[in-house]
């Protein structure tokens, strides 16, 4: 089962290039923050289109997504955590600073683990790819319903689904950036082009579906590839 907290950090580069912006996530923060023992397993990932006519148009800054599985509400905070490396000489091989803060822009958040769906019991293992949404419901109580008495069970129907995790927004930490959407939903699949196919159409015109995709202030769908596990 996944940890009971998610850090969710989405990132871009500002002085350097993707690639060894993605040097320094696998080589050495992932790592470290692993080894920290605050955070139990990380993933990396990149940003992919996501073949559906929902939110198709709209583009994203910060490239990168970094999610951090932990037993801690507030791991940022913790004295292990700031005892980590500050700075890198990995940047510099492009001309970039040495303090990590100045070289990328980040906007990370704490989530609270409400659901774990996993009929398949595929456990803890990376994902290939996933699908993220953000959402602000008008109505909660039917958002929730909608996902456990509908949504889920139909998304086990399209083929290569592996597992879903909700969660629920916690305290901003010092890197959020806004005002993000209450809820998060991480859709595991094998491949994100199964969702072209006819079973993820059907389950987007279902009328509950359509219902809460219409009756939100706040929608944000992306999708993303693995990049590097650590901790698995």
């Amino acid at each position: 089962m996944p940890s009971p907290f998610l850090l969710f950090v989405q990132s871009s580069p500002t002085f350097v290039d993707d690639d060894l912006w993605t040097k320094w996530y696998t080589v050495e923060h992932l790592p470290d923050l692993v080894k920290s023992k605050i955070y139990d397993r990380a993933t990396l990932y990149k940003e992919v289109e996501v073949p559906l006519d929902i939110g198709r148009g709209v583009t994203h800054s910060r490239k990168f997504l970094a999610a951090y599985q932990t037993a801690h509400e507030e791991p940022l905070g913790m004295q292990a955590q700031q005892g980590t490396r500050t700075t890198s000489e990995i940047f510099a091989e492009q001309g970039g600073p040495k303090e990590i803060g100045k070289n990328g822009d980040h906007d990370a958040r704490i989530y609270k683990l409400i659901q774990d769906y996993d009929p398949d019991k595929v456990g803890e293992v990376p994902s290939p790819c996933i699908l993220t949404v953000e959402l602000q419901p008008i109505d909660e109580e039917d958002y929730d319903r909608f996902y456990r008495e509908e949504h889920l069970d139909l998304l086990h129907k399209v083929p290569g689904f592996r597992r879903s995790q909700r969660y629920v927004l916690g305290q901003r930490t010092k890197f959020t950036q806004g005002e993000p959407p209450k809820f998060l939903a991480i859709h595991e699949f094998n491949d994100l082009s199964v969702l072209a196919g006819p079973e993820m159409t059907e389950t987007n015109s279902r009328p509950w579906t359509q219902k809460i995709l219409k009756e939100n202030t706040a929608f944000v769908l992306r999708g993303w590839q693995l990049i590097k596990p650590e901790g698995y």
